[in-house]
């Protein structure tokens, strides 16, 4: 009878053995597995670090041609400003030239007035004139 019992705790040892091997097997596999996904997850966030990296470098980029830009399209909205202010002062000094020349009236061909012709005073003739100045600035 002990030989009996004997037999059937062997058979169970054996069996319990099996099994074991199996799960370790099972498990073996399992890490396997299981290092693939954490190497592709190491690689993702070492490509998500640089990407941010770069990301926040052209951040920093963007941010100083916006500053720029804004500079630039405030020096444009005063040269505007400017030249409408010129435009508008220069047909008032043409007009003022014509209301004190109409008030003298000297006939005699000595005047010291020289009458100017409004219809040859254009913007672009001033718009001219500040280019070439810009142009002469910018000869070294």
């Amino acid at each position: 009878m002990y030989q009996h019992q004997c037999a059937l705790l062997v058979d169970e040892l054996v069996e319990t053995e099996r099994m074991l091997r199996r799960a370790r097997a099972n498990i073996a596999g399992l890490v396997q597995m299981n290092d693939l996904p954490v190497t592709g997850k190491m690689a993702a966030e070492e490509k998500l670090r640089s990407v941010e990296a770069e990301l926040s470098l052209k951040n920093v980029e963007y941010s100083e041609r916006g500053k720029e830009i804004m500079g630039l399209k405030k020096i444009s909205y005063q040269n505007e400003h400017l030249r409408v202010e010129n435009q508008r002062l220069l047909l008032e000094l043409v007009a003022l030239i014509y209301e004190r020349a109409s008030s003298y009236k000297r006939a005699s061909s000595d005047s010291a007035f020289a009458l100017v012709d409004i219809s040859k005073c254009e913007p672009c003739q001033v718009e001219d004139t500040r280019a070439s100045a810009e142009q002469a600035d910018r000869k070294p």
